[in-house]
């Protein structure tokens, strides 16, 4: 009976550990369509998986922001974090991230004044502490992007140029929204020229890494197309409205 009991303890704890095992890969496979851009078939390998750890929370979150479900992404954002997020080093980053996005989301719904407090308190508790690089420069990518939209232009400029120093820290996909928010500062200050150079790096992403069918690709060719019409340019505008509305169709 002990022996039965035994091996019945035993496959048990086999199950659980493919089962854990098998809902860590539908996790990683996910973030990796995530960053293809495919976030549809991200979504679907997420609600397969019956893990209920934090960094799971954050794709969810990521995933229905990237498809414009902000107040989707923003609840489950909160009811995350609601819940005490300990001191392992994956739940860390992922609540770090689940902050960030928060910020993210924020700003996207146009609330840029309570974007601003948290985008701040991010970075500083990432200089303060001592987190890893990569840390720092996705909160100074986090500030950059709600000062822009504050007018706050000269102070945005400063972070998106510290980013811009340590873009090798980043992944591809965080690049290109890099360069997509980058050019937005350009536009807006009027320096069209500058705005565009950024935006041939952000091409130069896509047909090297990406793909130009990318989701993502669509917000660069549309800020081409500003800037080429800003300079009177209509035929490159055109051109590359067109390239815009290929994407998103």
């Amino acid at each position: 009976m002990m022996r039965f009991s035994m091996t019945m303890l035993s496959m048990v704890l086999l199950l659980l550990v493919s089962l854990t095992a098998h809902a860590s890969d539908l996790i990683k496979n996910s973030e990796r369509l995530i960053n293809q851009g495919q976030y549809f078939q991200a979504l679907e390998q997420l609600e397969q998986s019956h893990d209920d750890s934090v960094n799971k929370h954050y794709q969810l979150a990521r995933v229905n922001a990237l498809l414009g479900n902000y107040d989707v992404a923003l609840s489950q954002v909160d009811k995350t974090l609601a819940v005490k997020i300990s001191n392992d080093e994956a739940k860390v980053q992922a609540g770090f991230g689940l902050r960030l996005l928060k910020a993210e989301l924020l700003r996207r719904k146009g609330r840029y004044q309570d974007a601003l407090p948290l985008a701040q308190e991010l970075l500083n508790k990432a200089l303060q502490q001592g987190s890893s690089s990569v840390f720092i420069t996705r909160a100074r990518f986090s500030l950059a992007s709600v000062k822009q939209y504050l007018a706050d232009y000269q102070e945005a400029f400063n972070l998106f140029q510290q980013v811009q120093q340590n873009l090798q820290q980043l992944t591809a996909f965080e690049k290109l929204r890099f360069y997509n928010e980058f050019s937005i500062l350009f536009y807006v200050t009027g320096n069209y020229d500058q705005g565009i150079a950024v935006l041939n790096q952000a091409q130069v992403l896509l047909q090297t890494e990406l793909g130009e069918q990318h989701p993502e690709a669509g917000e660069t060719f549309n800020n081409l197309a500003a800037m080429y019409a800003a300079k009177a340019n209509l035929s490159e505008a055109e051109q590359f409205y067109r390239l815009a509305v290929n994407v998103r169709a």
